[in-house]
């Protein structure tokens, strides 16, 4: 059981150790500008799948049952 924890954390420390050489050689292959649209997309794919996974905590209104006030046609003099 020690061993898979100790694995496990061996081998995060060494993806984390590595990652900055491996985002570097990624924006320096694809360019800056397309680099930053796909983390900005990353991001909002993330955001929109947490968005709809997270139940809501009150229906949404249609405004259906809601008053409403009446817009009258002018009367011109």
């Amino acid at each position: 059981m020690i061993d898979k924890v100790f694995g496990w954390l061996f081998a995060t420390i060494v993806v984390l150790a590595i990652l900055p050489c491996i985002v570097s050689i990624v924006a320096h292959t694809l360019g800056p500008v397309l680099f930053t649209a796909g983390i900005v997309a990353v991001i909002i794919g993330v955001y929109r799948s947490w968005e709809r996974a997270r139940p809501r905590s009150v229906k949404p209104r249609h405004g259906s049952g809601g008053e409403r006030t009446p817009i009258l046609p002018r009367v011109e003099e």
